[in-house]
């Protein structure tokens, strides 16, 4: 949990009631800080994504957009009438800051390895929903940009400690199962959601 985060907000009355662009400012710039100025990302928030993406990238055209990372800019742009949870923008940071901005940090030849695993995990089935969510939503994306996605999708979750622990525990098992040639299993879910939340500390300790 991030201390500096504010209190959680209260749910909006209306189901039609958004975050203001204030609010995801702020939520957005404690999470920022929680580590340790070690995120060199800048957060812009708008109102409504067609600021900037638009008329060619507005909800009717293209669905709705919550956040995306810009790494030229180093940028993350969030949206915030795409919010009505403070839960559902920090999902949203972590996708974009642990998912996109996290797998830039490996050597581009890590990086390539890492999602050619990920490629692998089509058939495993604690990622099913995971990669039938993002064959849906990124059609048109390559396998390798749909492989990025999927890890980012998994990067959303902040697991409690117990169910960290049990990821470590599961992740470390699969490991050793192959390393001694009795499992030929591809990755799991425990395993890349333990990649992400290495990748997070990583950040926090100021390693990657």
């Amino acid at each position: 949990m991030n201390a500096n985060l504010p209190p959680p907000l209260e749910a909006k009355d209306a189901e039609q009631q958004t975050l203001t662009v204030e609010e995801v400012q702020k939520i957005a710039e404690a999470f920022l800080a929680g580590y340790n100025g070690n995120i060199p990302i800048k957060p812009i928030v708008v109102e409504h994504q067609e600021q900037i993406y638009g008329t060619k990238g507005s909800v009717d055209r293209i669905g709705k957009i919550d956040g995306s990372y810009h790494p030229t800019k180093c940028e993350v742009i969030l949206c915030a009438t795409s919010f009505h949870t403070q839960d559902q923008l920090l999902r949203a940071l972590r996708h974009e800051i642990f998912g996109h901005y996290g797998l830039n940090t490996f050597k581009p030849d890590e990086k390539r390895t890492l999602l050619a695993s990920i490629l692998e995990t089509r058939q495993e089935s604690t990622l099913n929903e995971v990669w039938s969510r993002v064959d849906k939503n990124y059609a048109e994306k390559t396998e390798f940009e749909k492989a990025e996605e999927v890890f980012a999708y998994v990067a959303e979750d902040e697991r409690s400690f117990v169910q960290q622990g049990w990821d470590k525990v599961r992740a470390n098992f699969q490991k050793a199962l192959r390393a001694t040639g009795l499992s030929n299993r591809t990755l799991t879910i425990y395993e890349l959601r333990e990649e992400a939340q290495q990748i997070a500390k990583g950040i926090r300790d100021g390693k990657l």
